[in-house]
C-alpha cells in the first residue's frame, strides 16, 4: 500500500503537469495562438502568422538532420520529434509590453540539409542562420541581442514546429500535393468531393446499421445533407429521381401557392433559402399543365353578355367614385363577359372521389345539391356576381369555401334580366338533373335541389318584388300591413308549380321564377343574414329612440363609444359634411354579436326600460342559436319565436301625457322586417322539414367568404402572368381556372419525415 508521502508526490506531479492549448482554425485562418498552462495559469504564449506553410520534402530519408528531437523542458524524461518542412515561413510574436518581440522564421533545404533562419529588427533586416537545428538558431538569436547571455528559448516553439494544425495540413498532401482547402476550390471540385464523401457513407451504412436495426428491417439511405466550413451546403440524393414523387411534390407546391396566393417573386425568395423546394419555373410549368388538363375536363365557356356599353353609360362622368382606377378598369374591360362551367362536368369529376371517400354511398344514391348566389362590390357601382353549388352529403365541408363550386361568374349587377340570360344553360342542367339524374362512377344518381341566398338574390331568382313591397314573402302571402296581426299563423303555402305557370296570379311575383325546378319548401333563408339584419334593426331602433327623445348629443355618443371600447369593438360617430346627419361605423358579424349580448343598455335608458330591451335582445339571440342547432324541437321553437315577436310588438299603456300612468311599449308593426317575419313564422317549419341537415347547413357565410376572397385576390392592382401584358388574362378567367385547379385529383398523403437533432 503506498504511503501518504507517495500519494502527495503523485498529486503534485499531476497538478504541475503542463497543459498545451492550440487555438487554431488553420488553414481557414493563418493566425494561431499557442499557450502552455500549469494549474490554469498561462506560463507562456506565442502568436503565429503562417506566411508559407511549406511541405515535407519527398525523396529524402528522414534522419537526425530532418527530424528534430527536442526535450520537453518541464519533463526531462520525455522527448518529442518534429518533421522539418521545406519552404516554411512563419512570423512569431511573444512577450508583453516592452518585452514583446516579433521575429520571422524561415526553413529551406539546401542540398538536402535544412537551413534555419531568424530575421529580426524593425524591418527584419538582421538575419541569424544555422544548419544545425532550430534551437541552435534560437540560441544565436538570443546572444545577438545580449552577448554572453545564458538565456535560452525553444527553437521548435520559436519556429512553430509543434503546431498540430499546421502539421496536419502538410500531412494531408497526397502524392506530393496538398488537398486544397474548400475555400480555394472551384464549385465543380466541391461537387466532386461531396459525391465522393456521399459514396463512402453509402458504402459504410450496411455495416453501420448492424446492431442498431433488426436484420429484417430495410434501412435505405435516401440522401445526406452537410455543410463545409458552415458556408458551402450540399444535399446528395441517392439513386435515380422518382418521377412520381417529383410530380406529387410539384402539385402540392402548386396547391399551396394557389391557396396562399404566393407571388412568383415571393416563392423565389422561399426557394432560395429552402433547398427542398422545387424551382419556381418548374412550379409555374406544372401549374400551366394542371390548368390545361383541368380546362379539358371541366370546360370554361365565355358568355357574351353585351354589357360594355351599358356599364360605360352607367359610369358617365362619375368614375371618380371607384376606389381603385385599375380595379375599375379591369372590371370595365371584362364587362359584358361572363363565364360558365357545366355543373355536370364538375359532378362527373368529383363524384368518383366522393364515392371513394364514402361521402356518397351505394345505399343512398340521392345527391342533395344546394344552390347559392351572391353579389359583392368590386367598385361602388360594379358587382362581382357568382352562383355556386355544394353537395350537402359532404357534411364536414358545409362551411368550407372551396367546396362551394362556382358555376357562373360575371361582373355586373344583380338583376332579373341579366341572371335570366346568363343562368339559362345552368338552369337547363338543373332541370335535367332533377328529372333524369346523372350517371357517374357507374351509378345513376338522383338529385334533391335546394336554394339559399340573401333576400335580394332570392327575390330576383323567384321573380318576386323587393323586400319593401307589399307582398314580400317567398313562402306565404303575408302583406306588410299584417305584421302586427299576431292571430295569423303564417305557414309555407306557396307552390312553385303555380308560380311557374301563372306567376301573375300570385301576389308579389312580377316575373316567372328562374329556379322553378326547386320546391318552395326547399328554399331556405340564410341564417347568417337573419342574424345580421335583425341585429341591425334592433340597434337602429335603440338609436332612433335616443334621437326621438332628443338625447342624441355629444355626451350620449361619447358614452356609446366608451362602451364599445370596453367590448373591444371598433366604433365611432361622425357628421356627414353635406347632410349634417350623424353616421356611425358599420359593425361586422362578430362585433354585432358582442353588442347584442353584452352592451350595457342601462347606460342609455332607465333600468326598467333597459331591462325590457335587454330581454328582447337576449331572447332573439336564444332563437338564433336554436335555429342553428338541428336538435332543436321545431314546435318549441315556434312558441319561442311567437313569444319574442309579441315582446317586440309590446304596446304602450296609459296616457302618454301622464308620466304616472304611462308605460312605454317597445316597437310598432311597421318596424317588423322581412327577416323577422321569416324567422318567426317560417324558421321552425324549415327546421322541421330539413332537420337532417339543420338550417346552419344553409348558411351563406362560406359563399360570401369565397366571393370576398376572389374579389380581393384577383381584382387587384397587379399584372398577371409575371407582368406580361400581352398574355394577361381577365380576373374572372383566372378565378375559374384557379377553381378548376382546386378540383385537381387529390394528392396522396406525403411521407412524414421525423426530424431529429444530435447535439
Amino acid at each position: 500500500m503506498p504511503s501518504n508521502a507517495e500519494d502527495s508526490s503523485d498529486q503534485e506531479n499531476v497538478e504541475n503537469k503542463i497543459q498545451i492549448e492550440e487555438d487554431s482554425t488553420y488553414p481557414l485562418d493563418n493566425n494561431i495562438t499557442y499557450r502552455e498552462r500549469m494549474n490554469k495559469i498561462t506560463k507562456r504564449s506565442f502568436n503565429y502568422i503562417i506566411i508559407k506553410e511549406g511541405v515535407y520534402p519527398n525523396g529524402i530519408v528522414l534522419n537526425k538532420k530532418n527530424i528534430l528531437e527536442t526535450s520537453n523542458e518541464s519533463n526531462k524524461f520525455q522527448k518529442k520529434t518534429y518533421k522539418i518542412p521545406h519552404g516554411y515561413v512563419v512570423k512569431t510574436t511573444w512577450g508583453r509590453a516592452a518585452k514583446k518581440r516579433t521575429v520571422c522564421c524561415e526553413i529551406d533545404y539546401i542540398n538536402a540539409i535544412p537551413q534555419f533562419r531568424i530575421k529580426y529588427g524593425s524591418n527584419f533586416q538582421h538575419v541569424i542562420s544555422s544548419t544545425k537545428s532550430a534551437t541552435d538558431a534560437a540560441i544565436k538569436y538570443e546572444r545577438s541581442l545580449k552577448p554572453g547571455t545564458k538565456a535560452k528559448i525553444s527553437g521548435p516553439i520559436l519556429f512553430g514546429l509543434q503546431l498540430d494544425s499546421v502539421r496536419k495540413a502538410r500531412e494531408s498532401r497526397k502524392r506530393g500535393n496538398l488537398i486544397k482547402p474548400a475555400i480555394n476550390c472551384t464549385p465543380s471540385t466541391l461537387e466532386k468531393r461531396a459525391k465522393k464523401l456521399a459514396t463512402k457513407i453509402q458504402s459504410n451504412i450496411k455495416n453501420d446499421v448492424k446492431g442498431v436495426y433488426h436484420q429484417s428491417d430495410q434501412v435505405i439511405l435516401n440522401n445526406i445533407e452537410f455543410s463545409v466550413n458552415k458556408k458551402d451546403c450540399f444535399q446528395v440524393n441517392y439513386g435515380p429521381e422518382n418521377e412520381i414523387n417529383k410530380t406529387h411534390k410539384l402539385r402540392s407546391v402548386v396547391k399551396a401557392v394557389d391557396q396562399g396566393q404566393i407571388s412568383r417573386e415571393s416563392y423565389r425568395e422561399l426557394a432560395a433559402v429552402e433547398a427542398n423546394l422545387p424551382r419556381e419555373n418548374s412550379v409555374s410549368n406544372e401549374r400551366i399543365a394542371i390548368t390545361d388538363n383541368m380546362n379539358q375536363l371541366i370546360k370554361i365557356s365565355l358568355v357574351d353578355m353585351n354589357g360594355r356599353d351599358k356599364l360605360e353609360e352607367a359610369l358617365g362622368s362619375d368614375e371618380s367614385e371607384f376606389r381603385n382606377p385599375e380595379i375599375t378598369q379591369e372590371a370595365i374591360d371584362i364587362m359584358g363577359i361572363g363565364i360558365y362551367r357545366s355543373i355536370k362536368d364538375i359532378l362527373n369529376y368529383i363524384i368518383p372521389y366522393l364515392k371513394e371517400k364514402k361521402v356518397l354511398r351505394l345505399s343512398d344514391t340521392t345527391i342533395h345539391l344546394r344552390i347559392s348566389g351572391d353579389g359583392r362590390n368590386v367598385g361602388r357601382k360594379i358587382k362581382h356576381v357568382m352562383l355556386t353549388f355544394m353537395i350537402l352529403n359532404h357534411k364536414e365541408r358545409h362551411h368550407h369555401a372551396d367546396y362551394h363550386y362556382t358555376t357562373v361568374l360575371y361582373p355586373g349587377t344583380e338583376n332579373y334580366n341579366t341572371l335570366e340570360f346568363i343562368l339559362n344553360p345552368f338552369l337547363n342542367e338543373l332541370r335535367s338533373l332533377k328529372e333524369n339524374g346523372l350517371e357517374a362512377a357507374g351509378i345513376l344518381w338522383n338529385f334533391e335541389l335546394y336554394f339559399s341566398s340573401d333576400w335580394k338574390f332570392l327575390a330576383i331568382c323567384l321573380g318576386l318584388n323587393g323586400p319593401t313591397s307589399n307582398f314580400f314573402c317567398p313562402w306565404c302571402s303575408c302583406s306588410k300591413h299584417q305584421h302586427g296581426d299576431l292571430s295569423k299563423d303564417w305557414r309555407i303555402e306557396k307552390n312553385m308549380e303555380q308560380i311557374a305557370t301563372r306567376y301573375e296570379d300570385v301576389n308579389g311575383h312580377i316575373h316567372p321564377p328562374l329556379i322553378d325546378m326547386i320546391a318552395i319548401n326547399h328554399i331556405i333563408f340564410d341564417e347568417l343574414h337573419v342574424f345580421l339584419r335583425i341585429t341591425d334593426r334592433l340597434w337602429e331602433l335603440v338609436l332612433a329612440e335616443i334621437k326621438e327623445r332628443d338625447l342624441f348629443n355629444n355626451l350620449t355618443r361619447e358614452v356609446i363609444m366608451k362602451e364599445m371600447q370596453r367590448l373591444k369593438v371598433s366604433f365611432c360617430f361622425w357628421e356627414n359634411k353635406e347632410s349634417h346627419n350623424w353616421e356611425y361605423t358599420f359593425l361586422m358579424g362578430d362585433d354585432k354579436e358582442k353588442v347584442l349580448r353584452f352592451f350595457n343598455l342601462k347606460l342609455l335608458f332607465r333600468p326598467s326600460r333597459a331591462q325590457l330591451i335587454r330581454n328582447l335582445w337576449d331572447q332573439f339571440y336564444q332563437i338564433y342559436c336554436a335555429i342553428r342547432d338541428n336538435t332543436t324541437d321545431p314546435g318549441q321553437l315556434k312558441i319561442q319565436a311567437i313569444d319574442w315577436l309579441s315582446l317586440f310588438l309590446t304596446p304602450s299603456q296609459g296616457d302618454p301625457n301622464d308620466p304616472r300612468t304611462f308605460i312605454q311599449g317597445l316597437y310598432l308593426p311597421s318596424h317588423v322586417t322581412p327577416y323577422i317575419h321569416a324567422l318567426v313564422y317560417h324558421g321552425w317549419e324549415l327546421l322541421e322539414k330539413h332537420k337532417r341537415w339543420g338550417l346552419k347547413a344553409f348558411s351563406c357565410s362560406a359563399v360570401e367568404k369565397k366571393n370576398h376572397n376572389q374579389v380581393s385576390t384577383f381584382f387587384r392592382k397587379t399584372l398577371k402572368n409575371g407582368g406580361n401584358p400581352l398574355k394577361r388574362k381577365s380576373a374572372i378567367q383566372e378565378i375559374i381556372e384557379y377553381e378548376n385547379r382546386t378540383l385537381y385529383n387529390p394528392l396522396p398523403e406525403s411521407k412524414k419525415i421525423k426530424k431529429l437533432r444530435i447535439k
